[in-house]
């Protein structure tokens, strides 16, 4: 999958994997060869007692992602032994750009009260759109493939929302796309997230992070458990297309863990209030693999 969503050349998407290991131990060979041929995985020493480990992963932080995502580790505990890195970087134009002229400056929704947002407008041609009792959607697709689905709630929480929704009601919308004609407007946004902890996250999905919950095939020395996940996302959206990045760290330690035919509809989509957003990418075997997910509360 991950060759399959990277493989064009001109590729907008970008996803490596590195693990920094302590000097005091060995990477095992098997690891080490499953990680460089299936994800295109690097390996580093470094000294996780001295700043100089902390420099080094941000360093690669920044420099995979075109220096969006930085300083994402503050300190690591003396005992850390590895720490997987993933990065994933995208950025690509619009397939049809919205015009900066049509650009209009107006009052947004949010959950704390109204706020200013620039709306850029397109209601020109023929769209694809999804309209239920509960939502709106539609895809604003991406020069290169893929796309972005903009998915509004006619009532209610956009985070209750985004947090309910199931691949099932997903393919729902995918699947139920018509051709229409009529009118978006949507406000461009910028979000980048603190420094978020994710091992509750991630033994919630169902990813073992107990303390019986050893690594026993990474290192030569010892088993590793999981001590910490730490991730940290941004997204830029306007009138030429998104730019996205997000990095996570995993920590382990020795100790325990933590043809276009004419529309049947017309439709009129204003994103004037809270909405869910999801960044996909095609493949050829697996459909679309979604990248980035979030809700714009105030652009």
């Amino acid at each position: 999958m991950l060759y399959d969503l990277t493989r064009h050349y001109h590729n907008p998407l970008k996803i490596v994997n590195a693990i920094f290991v302590d000097n005091d131990v060995t990477l095992k060979k098997t690891f080490a060869q499953v990680f460089m041929d299936y994800y295109r995985g690097t390996s580093m020493n470094v000294d996780f007692a001295s700043p100089d480990a902390v420099a080094a992963v941000n360093k690669w932080a920044s420099d995979n992602t075109n220096g969006l995502i930085t300083n994402i580790i503050k300190m690591f505990d003396p005992d850390t032994r590895a720490a997987i890195a993933n990065a994933i970087y995208f950025s690509d134009r619009w397939a049809w750009e919205f015009s900066p002229e049509k650009t209009k400056k107006d009052t947004f929704n949010s959950p704390a009260g109204e706020t200013e947002a620039y709306y850029m407008l397109h209601e020109d041609g023929i769209q694809f759109y999804y309209e239920d009792d509960t939502v709106q959607a539609l895809p604003l697709d991406f020069e290169t493939g893929g796309g972005m689905y903009i998915i509004l709630p006619k009532n209610g929480d956009a985070t209750e929302l985004l947090s309910s929704m199931t691949s099932g009601y997903f393919n729902t919308i995918q699947g139920g796309l018509d051709l229409a004609k009529g009118k978006l407007l949507l406000p461009r946004f910028s979000i980048k997230s603190d420094v978020m902890e994710l091992a509750d996250t991630l033994t919630a999905l169902g990813i073992p992070l107990t303390n019986a919950d050893a690594i026993d095939g990474l290192i030569e020395e010892a088993s590793l458990f999981v001590s910490n996940v730490l991730h940290k996302a941004v997204i830029e959206v306007d009138e030429k297309g998104t730019t996205a990045a997000a990095v996570t760290v995993t920590e382990l330690s020795p100790g325990s863990a933590s043809p276009q035919p004419q529309p049947s509809k017309t439709f009129e989509m204003i994103c004037d209030k809270p909405f869910v957003f999801l960044l996909y990418g095609d493949t050829v075997d697996n459909g679309s693999q979604i990248l980035f997910t979030g809700v714009v509360n105030r652009p």
